[in-house]
């Protein structure tokens, strides 16, 4: 007899599964209908979250379900009579603003890659009932043949429940909303991500012209969450499962005729964004300029005392949190220590200046001990999460760009580490990679870099060179359009696809050996 895999006769799945599985088990195939309420969806997606049982029990459902889905797909093709019209669509197009009442340091817009309107049809009148059947009938065979998969009365070879593939350009709809500024990315996985920054209306003033922005990517689609507080805007963004999200910004305001920032965390549980306050008290003197949360119970928070500036030229105490008990982290030896990126409980890289010299030192943190792995050069900058990547929890490459004494950029340092040491890596030793704007590398065999340089008779007096780190070698691949002219982070979300932020409004999807824009 054939065992299927995910099947509850599979032992593997009998020691996996929980004492709620059995009570989530008819209510899985139905968690993307209309057949369940707010409250029900909520709680299926939160027991989703932690149950790796269950969620192999989706994974094996999800080739069926997309076979159904292709059927009903074809019927309401069939249904559907093409005309040769077009509807109008307004085509928006984010133009330069370099002015910011609200005085935050935000990246400012620039272009946008214009987004064709799409070919509409003209509905057959029995469309309407024919989709209603359609439905219908997906929705009872999928639950029908939902129940036999978990039965173990039909068998699939394990190869097939693997992780469902990512979606295609054209079945992604990604709009964002006017004036969007976008800060930082963070994708769970393939399927699901956030994105947070903020909204900007020029025909506003003062600081409740801008709001905050989060963007929530799920079942092919970016979907902007409804919370949008005034004068907000968000940097950060930590997911750490589907139903546990963080996000960290600050908010401008002003009181008897003086501008006040403040900072403010959301929390998104229980299928809802809430305002959270800060677990560690500060005064009225200090102001938190760094959030992160690595897990549902540690974080790490920065603390800066208030001033025009932030971050630069000021000193600042670094905060560890674990189930609920924060404490400044004590670094003899070291000041200013920053949180360069966290990848794991307990485990995190920092950068901070050595005390008798001033010098930059890269240190692990790990089992609660800061060790020193690198002197940086003079001159050296790594203070963004995003130029530190890692291939497997030993081995990490870390992006740093070098400047002279004036300040201009003069070239990029590649670091491979260990968990017990680093060396230079000769990877970024091509001349285009070391005059780019931006580099990340993935692992040996995969990284990008993107330069912007003059040249005369462009249409905006420059171009953009994209290129693109595959086995070891850097390769010149085509740009989608001159107009984006500035890469942020990229975030990789498997072995060929990747999501980006470029020019600070516009969202980039790279699958299928191609980039996508959505603005």
């Amino acid at each position: 007899m054939n065992r299927h895999p995910f099947g509850p006769d599979n032992p593997e799945i009998q020691r996996a599964s929980g004492p709620d599985c059995a009570r989530y088990a008819d209510l899985l195939p139905l968690v993307d209908t209309d057949l369940l309420d707010a409250d029900e969806r909520a709680a299926v997606r939160g027991h989703l979250a932690g149950c790796a049982a269950c969620r192999a029990r989706l994974a094996s459902f999800a080739p069926v379900d997309a076979a159904l889905r292709r059927y009903v797909d074809w019927l309401m093709v069939e249904a559907t009579q093409p005309s040769a019209w077009l509807a109008e669509e307004d085509i928006m197009r984010l133009t330069d603003e370099e002015t910011n009442p609200t005085h935050i340091p935000i990246e400012p817009s620039r272009y946008s890659a214009q987004r064709p309107a799409p070919r509409r049809t003209r509905p057959n009148r029995f469309l309407p009932a024919l989709a209603a059947l359609a439905a219908v009938l997906l929705i009872a065979l999928s639950a029908t043949i939902f129940a036999l998969f978990g039965h173990g009365h039909l068998t699939q070879h394990p190869a097939q429940a693997t992780q469902q593939p990512a979606c295609a350009p054209s079945q992604i709809s990604g709009h964002l909303p006017k004036g969007a500024r976008l800060q930082e990315l963070a994708m769970i996985s393939p399927n699901e991500g956030w994105l947070v920054g903020s909204t900007y209306d020029s025909q506003a003033s003062g600081p409740d012209a801008t709001k905050s922005l989060i963007l929530h990517y799920s079942h092919c689609q970016w979907t902007q969450e409804s919370i949008a507080l005034p004068g907000v805007v968000l940097w950060h963004i930590s997911a750490i499962s589907a139903s546990n999200v963080w996000a960290f910004g600050v908010k401008q305001s002003v009181e008897n005729g003086v501008g006040l920032t403040t900072t403010l965390t959301l929390h998104y549980t229980d299928g809802r964004w809430q305002q959270t306050p800060f677990p560690v008290t500060i005064n009225s003197n200090q102001v938190i300029i760094g959030f992160r949360m690595v897990s549902a119970n540690e974080g790490w928070l920065t603390v800066a005392p208030r001033g025009n500036k932030l971050l630069y030229g000021t000193p600042y105490q670094l905060y560890h949190g674990v189930n609920g008990m924060w404490s400044p982290v004590s670094t003899p030896g070291y000041q200013n220590l920053w949180l360069d990126k966290a990848f794991a409980p307990g485990e995190a890289w920092f950068t901070a200046e050595e005390s008798a010299t001033g010098q930059l030192i890269l240190l692990l943190y790990r089992n609660g001990t800061l060790t020193p792995m690198y002197t940086l050069p003079a001159n050296a900058f790594l203070y963004e999460s995003y130029q530190i990547q890692m291939d497997s929890p030993q081995s990490v490459w870390i992006t740093v760009p070098m400047d002279n004494a004036q300040g201009a950029q003069t070239g990029w340092l590649l670091l491979h580490c260990s968990l017990s040491s680093c060396s230079q890596s000769s990877l970024l030793n091509d001349p285009r990679i070391q005059t780019s704007d931006t580099v990340q590398v993935f692992s040996a065999s995969e990284g990008w870099a993107f330069r912007t340089r003059n040249q005369q008779g462009a249409p905006r007096g420059y171009i953009v060179e994209v290129f693109r780190l595959q086995n070891g070698q850097w390769q010149r691949v085509p740009w989608l359009s001159q107009q984006i002219a500035y890469m942020g982070s990229i975030v990789q979300v498997g072995p060929d696809e990747y999501w980006a932020i470029a020019d600070g409004s516009t969202l980039l999807h790279f699958v299928n050996g191609a980039w996508s824009s959505y603005s």
